[in-house]
């Protein structure tokens, strides 16, 4: 355990080994809680896709010169 985590099921202090089941483990595994000693069994890790993200570009303005003499 990396941090300590307390719950229904009762305490699990941060610096210990726990053997917990894979849902629990995937919940502590998520919140950056543990640390896993064993990689879990292929049907519990989840894999996906992600599309990357489109950037929004600001357009140009005009180019700051000097002023006209007369105009404002």
């Amino acid at each position: 355990m990396t941090k300590t985590s307390a719950g229904p099921d009762g305490v699990l202090m941060s610096g210990k080994i726990y053997e917990v089941d894979a849902p629990e483990a995937k919940r502590l595994l998520n919140a950056s809680a543990a640390v896993a000693l064993e990689p879990l069994p292929a049907e519990e890790i989840e894999t996906a896709s992600v599309e990357p993200e489109q950037n929004a570009v600001m357009p140009r303005g005009r180019p700051k010169g000097k002023r006209k003499p007369g105009k404002k």
